[in-house]
């Protein structure tokens, strides 16, 4: 299924896992809010949440044996804003 995706969202969503698996905020943020990801609305409060739920998931993946690609919600913090 990965292989399906335009070159560009993939290589994105590869820069996401990377930065999710170093654990910093700030650099998963930046690669949340790349023109290639398509992902709109992401919020620069909820940065740490992102990085917990996105590693939540990538070991939920793992454990079942699967692709370890995070399929990206950006529904997983809820901040005033």
């Amino acid at each position: 299924m990965c292989t399906l995706l335009c070159p560009a969202v993939a290589e994105s969503i590869c820069g996401i896992n990377s930065t999710v698996e170093t654990g910093n905020p700030k650099a998963t943020l930046l690669a949340l809010k790349g023109y290639a990801a398509c992902i709109r609305s992401i919020t620069d409060d909820c940065a740490e949440t992102y990085v917990e739920k996105l590693t939540e998931a990538r070991k939920e993946k793992a454990e079942f044996g699967e692709c370890v690609c995070v399929c990206v919600c950006v529904c997983v913090c809820k901040s005033s804003v």
